[in-house]
């Protein structure tokens, strides 16, 4: 397991503590594992989205190759 030191604004600072305070994680690690974690997922869902946006291909191969 990797270690970082991450210097948070005073702001950051007490959101980890309030979400704490509220059980959303067991501790300031696991805060950030979690919130992590979740920021993974929703780049993921972004991705997808944006990738919906991308122009179709429609028609065989072949016809398509030759158009190129």
């Amino acid at each position: 397991m990797t270690t970082i030191t991450v210097p948070l604004t005073e702001e950051l600072s007490h959101l980890i503590d309030e979400l704490l305070k509220r059980g959303i994680g067991a501790n300031k690690a696991d805060l950030i594992r979690q919130a992590l974690r979740k920021f993974g997922e929703d780049q993921a869902v972004a991705d997808v989205l944006e990738a919906h946006k991308e122009p179709r291909l429609k028609g065989s191969l072949r016809n398509l190759a030759k158009a190129l």
